[in-house]
């Protein structure tokens, strides 16, 4: 689905969704969200869904208020989960856009922040 250089979003989701399921203190946060994220960049829509204790992709909504949606550049996306800008700033610069209320938005850049790759010195 994905093409052009370095990782693209779909393998930055993976990441993500690997290391929010390898921190056990992240599920103090996940086992509130019953939501399904649909981001939506210029190279396609991935969905990824939080619910039950998990992170799954792919997934249908039960309905739809626990659909939300992302819009933006995937290079504003690849930013925001590489943790070198915050989901709030990106909204708040209009280099992505949601439906997602203030609550969620809060806590989704809570998971982002505790998920990031480490940082190699060297």
């Amino acid at each position: 689905m994905l093409g052009g250089e370095g990782i693209g979003v779909e393998e930055k989701l993976q990441v993500f969704a690997g290391q929010v399921e390898s921190k056990g203190h992240m599920f103090q946060l996940v086992k509130k969200l019953h939501i399904i994220l649909a981001l939506q960049t210029e190279k396609g829509e991935y969905r990824i869904g939080f619910h039950n204790n998990k992170v799954d992709f792919n997934i249908a909504p039960v309905d739809e208020t626990s659909l939300f949606t992302i819009c933006g550049q995937e290079e504003a996306f690849c930013s925001v989960l590489e943790g070198r800008l915050k989901l709030r700033d990106a909204v708040a610069g209009q280099k992505l856009k949601t439906t997602c209320p203030f609550r969620i938005l809060l806590t989704l850049e809570s998971l982002i922040y505790l998920a990031r790759p480490p940082i190699h010195n060297g």
